[in-house]
């Protein structure tokens, strides 16, 4: 059975959050998207340490639909390399699973 999980990614603005945050959510490929504004990002970067302001994002959806959701990230995201990381969510209140999966399988229809 596929599970619920939360993807965390990075943008570097709002613009482009907002774009690729609404093609999925359009396409009903997460069933909820949320946005941090102005994050502080330190990270190695060609054997530097870097500093940089990012949205960081949480979606909600399901394990099956990794592979779409990479393949918009992908095609959309102006990082060479970008943060995709995919946490397993052990527990999802009923109600709120039940709207996950009637938001995000109507894109089966």
């Amino acid at each position: 059975m596929d599970f619920p999980i939360i993807i965390f990614t990075t943008f570097p603005n709002e613009k482009e959050a907002d774009s690729i945050l609404k093609t999925l959510l359009d396409k009903k490929l997460v069933a909820c998207a949320q946005k941090t504004f102005q994050v502080e990002s330190k990270y190695l970067w060609n054997g530097r340490v870097e500093t940089d302001r990012e949205v960081q994002t949480k979606m909600t959806t399901f394990h099956g639909y990794i592979p779409q959701i990479e393949r918009v990230m992908s095609e959309m995201h102006s990082y060479d390399v970008y943060q995709f990381i995919v946490v397993k969510l052990d527990y999802v209140n009923e109600k709120y699973l039940k709207w996950m999966k009637e938001v995000i399988d109507s894109n089966k229809e």
